[in-house]
């Protein structure tokens, strides 16, 4: 088959021209996914060390004075 050319041909070539394309596409994906999942750990290692200490939440109105 050399220097033949066939119906698939032109298929071959477009196939062929988009493989650069769908390599730095999957790069992206990659990249995207490793971004993802870094900020989901960095999130999770806040929740984790911002844990709310013992006492009375500050968010809440202090008890009323007790009156005697």
């Amino acid at each position: 088959m050399t220097g033949e050319r066939d119906e698939y041909d032109d298929v071959r070539a477009d196939v062929g021209a988009t493989a650069p394309a769908l390599e730095w596409a999957w790069i992206a994906v990659l990249t995207s996914a490793g971004l993802t999942l870094l900020l989901g750990l960095v999130l999770v290692t806040l929740a984790v060390v911002r844990q709310p200490k013992a006492g009375p939440s500050p968010l809440q109105a202090p008890p009323p004075a007790r009156v005697e």
